[in-house]
């Protein structure tokens, strides 16, 4: 008689540490990833990442297939994510809303400003589908009669859901969101519950910021397409801004210009992450920042140029993250450090990022010993080794 193999003797109790371990995702799953990570201004991008919020749905799906234990098991798992495309969607029910640990409603997509694919980082500058679009109902609201609390401590929700929840009373949406610690949101309105990280998407005004309270408020990020933003933003800041560590602001149509002393507002910040911008004065010897993050993807000399003076003058500053990848321009950068007069053939398309200013801003850097990365978080010397060691990997082979 053949054996049967030995995992089919495993206890539930095994499997359950083994599959959680499988399904489970330190950085998605966290709602405060800025904190635990060791790259603090780059944590949000593999938050943000869809594809590995798409492999753990992946993955859940071929566990449940295995066996109906196996099925059980995942089902009961804290690490379990729920994400639905459409509200009216048959396979949404209570248990799913209950017990996702981030609940995911509507789809995240990249947006395009100013022409240009690369104004902003995409995984900073999101858009959710908003299923009124659909003229289907709401699934938060149509549940909310069973559901007293969700789970759920990071929550990503579009407009028609939002809208939806703020018609009914404010102290049952305030117990039911009463775990979310994460908020991202295509929103204009009040955010009844205090939440310590916030991504806000708005095509409206901000002088309703006013309404809020959120004391716990250490991590923003704004993405706008809006005229009349720098009319609202020092309002705004003035109400949110005293607590802050990290600050991230997308602005699609103009260049931000903070008005008054943007450092008394913002006395706490850490991290500073901007489109194109206006700089203020540097900040004071004593003020906390220790990165700036440019989150400006297109081709504009002159905000490279800023940059420039801000690796040279704001002392404080400890590293500068670019937007560009030392992979896309890694044969122009090496032939400007053995020749300054060398083309850049960057500089022909409007769209791309100038390989020269790189370079310019990459000198400036290390002159004052600033830590100068690519949007991935490498630096040139970094990038140089790896390329080294992949290329030692492949003569072994």
């Amino acid at each position: 008689m053949e054996s049967l193999p030995v995992f089919v003797f495993v206890p539930p109790e095994i499997w359950f540490k083994i599959l959680g371990f499988v399904l489970w995702d330190d950085i998605v799953f966290d709602p405060d990833p800025v904190s635990s990570s060791p790259q603090p201004h780059l944590a949000l991008r593999s938050w943000h990442n869809t594809e590995r919020t798409l492999e753990i749905s992946k993955r859940r799906f071929v566990l449940r297939s295995v066996s109906r234990t196996w099925r059980d098991i995942v089902d009961t798992l804290p690490s379990y994510h729920f994400q639905s495309t459409e509200t009216n969607d048959a396979t949404t029910d209570e248990f799913s809303l209950q017990r996702a640990h981030r609940l995911q409603l509507g789809t995240s997509t990249n947006r395009s400003n100013r022409g240009n694919r690369h104004c902003c980082k995409g995984y900073n500058y999101w858009n959710l589908s908003d299923s009124a679009e659909n003229g289907t109902s709401s699934i938060l609201a149509d549940h909310m009669s069973s559901i007293d609390s969700l789970r759920a401590e990071i929550l990503i929700i579009p407009r028609s859901e939002w809208n939806a929840l703020m018609k009914k009373p404010l102290d049952d949406v305030r117990q039911l969101l009463s775990k979310v610690r994460a908020l991202l949101i295509e929103y204009s309105g009040f955010i009844p519950t205090d939440i310590p990280m916030l991504f806000i998407n708005t095509e409206e005004c901000l002088n309703w910021v006013g309404k809020w309270g959120l004391p716990s408020l250490r991590y923003l990020e704004l993405a706008t397409t809006l005229d009349a933003f720098q009319e609202c933003l020092p309002y705004f800041l003035n109400n949110v801004g005293q607590e802050l560590i990290s600050l991230q602001i997308s602005d699609a149509s103009n260049p931000i210009h903070f008005l008054g002393d943007i450092w008394d507002i913002l006395p706490r910040v850490r991290y500073l992450g901007l489109t194109m911008s206006i700089l203020p004065p540097p900040p004071p010897p004593n003020h906390p920042l220790q990165v700036f993050s440019n989150r400006e993807h297109g081709h504009y000399r002159s905000w490279r140029d800023h940059l420039k003076i801000m690796a040279e003058k704001w002392v404080g500053v400890q590293c500068i993250s670019d937007a560009h990848t030392w992979d896309c321009m890694a044969k122009e950068f090496l032939d400007l450090q053995h020749d300054l007069t060398s083309p850049d053939i960057h500089s022909l398309n409007k769209f791309c990022i100038c390989s020269r200013c790189v370079y310019s801003l990459y000198i400036a850097c290390e002159k004052r010993g600033v830590r100068y990365e690519d949007e991935y978080g490498r630096t040139w010397a970094e990038y140089n080794s790896g390329q080294r060691s992949n290329l030692l990997q492949a003569v072994e082979i």
